[in-house]
């Protein structure tokens, strides 16, 4: 009993802990149970674990959504597995005929695939399924974005919870149940919010359960896997989800995953042109930008792209246009979503994460489709935007019987501006400025004769602050006036500034800048480029041809550094971007502003927030503000007119204060 108080008590939050290195006991005793953190599926999540047991009836493992609808109950009924569990308003059991009460080790897996729930026996040995037709598939709350979970209970329920007046459970018929009597190990969670599989820590644990340690696991014996207790007192090492393999996951395992970064595409030419009665598409994605072209096939065109977070399906023919789309559900969580495209016997059926989406009203497309060429990534159309994300497991089969397979197929892609990797690089998040004196600074990277700078912008506000840099004698800086962009360059004592593109970009659209400097004997050359066609050439004649900068701050104005110059008007106006910021990247290394968000002090608060970019600028029309009053984008995505600098108040600055 010492021993096992001891290790309750001794804190571990590493992903490999002592309790998850080891076997929990249950005796059969009145309260057993242990609790582990909640379980996070959303639509692709699964748990798995090791049970061995004798017992004939017994709860195995419970969770809820406190009380609320939400639940999984897994329990023993004579020797076989029962799962019930409730999403939304469909309450639904699944059963596998097989008996597993003959004091052997056997892995249970519960797993979420969009509408179809899993439960599995010894790696599919035995299994069952079920579909659920709810429209709230999401456990824990109603989208991804909502989630509220109790613990995950093992072995029983804490006995408390099983009295009616503090028990608040979704479902009654974990009460007074028999505890479960027997051995579990190697549990472990497929959050949808962790790109790895992870072993949970527990938060509780009653006093009758013990712990049988293992020897073998140690949190680097399986490098980025997860070390599981083999049945003869070893280990082994799952690798799944990671980029290894071996038997200590210690050898990297080639992918086939393509990373795009907005600005790149590649292009796949047929040996010849295809006429298609029928095709099936399949491919994994994921990304964190609300808009881009995903694929397209031509010369007919099936066309799949994101359009302000839903994912639209377009065939094109001729005149004729037949379009559906993902509707409401949640795609921009950088997670790994499965998508199959099907038209067979004129019918479309559209597959997202196993939930079934129908063209709008029922259409059937019987024409026959000529493909000659697949692009993925984008397009050279320079007015469409191009996808940023990653995109893996590609296929393509035409009339049932010729099978394009991209994993073989990469070699032979035409790249363009592709950066060859087979891993899917991390998805950087865009950077939301919701209030105009929100800001974030970083020091800069040291740079010598060149200095290259992009980054993505998109808002209504009429004067902003975009980004500028700064030391004691140079000054470099971007920011719109009325909505036109400008540049501000002061370098040895020359002062300079102009407007570029002769057009407003407070439109709500994103926009795309390219900044490249070059400096030579005689001074400085300038290049700017704005969403990829109109393009600025300035040079700048002076005896220093070096310029000095320190300190980058982007979105507004850090009221701690020196003054600012007075040339750059929306700095001196303290005028910050409300909006989305994205893609910096300062000569060719792309910058992570999330990291800077908790070293950055903003006085008022209100720091900027990351994460996917809002529909609501690309959605709503532009707020209206009187008076120079400035538009700022609340929390909830509605709009609202910041009055503080213009004397005048009311919801549109329209009185005089």
């Amino acid at each position: 009993m010492c021993l096992f108080i001891f290790i309750y008590l001794f804190p571990i939050h590493s992903t490999l802990s002592l309790f998850a290195a080891n076997t929990f006991n249950f005796p059969s005793r009145p309260n057993n149970y242990v609790a582990f953190e909640p379980w996070r599926p959303c639509l692709t999540g699964y748990v798995r674990f090791d049970i061995r047991t004798t017992a004939q009836d017994g709860t195995l493992a419970y969770i809820d959504d406190r009380g609320k609808f939400d639940f999984f109950y897994l329990k023993l009924i004579e020797g076989k597995l029962r799962l019930l569990f409730n999403l939304g308003s469909d309450r639904q059991a699944l059963n596998v005929n097989m008996k597993i009460n003959d004091d052997k080790w056997h892995t249970i897996l519960i797993k979420r695939n969009g509408q179809t729930t899993i439960l599995s026996i010894d790696n599919g040995l035995v299994q069952n399924s079920t579909i659920t037709h709810s429209e709230d598939l999401y456990f824990g709350g109603a989208t991804y974005n909502e989630y509220q979970a109790s613990p995950f209970y093992f072995g029983g329920i804490p006995s408390v919870l099983e009295r009616p007046s503090s028990g608040n459970l979704s479902s009654f018929d974990v009460y007074m149940q028999p505890r479960f009597r027997g051995k579990l190990r190697n549990l472990i969670y497929k959050n949808c919010t962790n790109t790895r599989l992870t072993q949970p820590d527990p938060i509780d644990v009653a006093d009758g359960v013990s712990l049988v340690p293992n020897a073998y696991c140690s949190s680097t014996i399986c490098g980025m896997g997860i070390c599981l207790i083999n049945d003869n007192n070893s280990y082994k090492c799952l690798c799944d989800e990671t980029y290894f393999q071996g038997s200590n996951c210690q050898y990297e395992r080639q992918t086939n995953e393509i990373t795009f970064h907005g600005k790149e595409y590649v292009k796949y030419n047929l040996p010849s042109s295809i006429s298609s009665a029928n095709e099936i598409l399949t491919f994994e994605f994921k990304t964190n930008h609300y808009d881009g072209l995903l694929f397209q096939l031509m010369n007919s065109k099936l066309e799949i792209k994101f359009k302000q977070g839903q994912l639209f399906i377009e065939y094109r023919l001729n005149n004729s246009s037949f379009e559906s789309s993902t509707k409401n559900l949640y795609l921009i969580d950088n997670q790994w979503h499965y998508v199959q495209i099907k038209r067979k016997y004129r019918q479309i059926t559209i597959l997202i994460d196993q939930y079934y989406l129908e063209f709008e009203n029922d259409q059937k497309i019987d024409q026959l489709f000529n493909f000659t060429q697949i692009l993925i990534g984008g397009n050279n159309d320079l007015n469409v935007e191009k996808f940023y994300g990653c995109v893996k497991d590609i296929s393509i089969i035409f009339n049932e019987n010729l099978t394009i397979d991209f994993n073989q197929s990469l070699i032979n892609f035409d790249e363009f501006n592709m950066v060859q990797n087979l891993n899917c690089k991390s998805l950087i998040n865009p950077i939301r400025f919701l209030v105009s004196s929100s800001f974030i600074s970083f020091d800069l990277p040291s740079f010598s004769h060149e200095l290259n700078i992009s980054f993505r912008f998109q808002t209504h506000s009429s004067n902003c602050v975009l980004l500028f840099s700064q030391s004691n004698q140079d000054f470099l800086g971007f920011d719109l006036i009325d909505g036109f962009f400008f540049i501000t360059l002061n370098i040895n004592k020359k002062r300079q500034r102009q407007e570029l593109f002769q057009q407003r970009f407070n439109d709500g659209q994103t926009h795309y800048i390219q900044f490249e400097m070059r400096t030579y004997q005689i001074g400085l050359e300038l290049n700017i480029i704005i969403d990829y066609r109109q393009s600025t050439r300035i040079s700048i004649r002076t005896s220093l041809s070096k310029i000095t900068l320190h300190a980058m701050t982007v979105g507004g104005v850090n009221p701690s550094m020196r003054a600012l110059p007075t040339n750059y008007f929306s700095g001196i106006m303290h005028r910050g971007l409300i909006g989305c910021f994205s893609d910096l990247e300062i000569n060719h290394e792309l910058i992570d502003l999330e990291k800077y968000i908790n070293y950055t002090i903003n006085n008022n608060n209100i720091i900027p927030k990351s994460g996917p970019c809002s529909t609501a600028l690309s959605t709503k029309r532009e707020c209206s503000c009187e008076h120079h009053g400035e538009c700022r984008i609340n929390n909830d995505g509605t709009w609202s007119c910041d009055c503080s600098k213009t004397g005048y108040t009311g919801r549109r600055c329209e009185q005089l204060a």
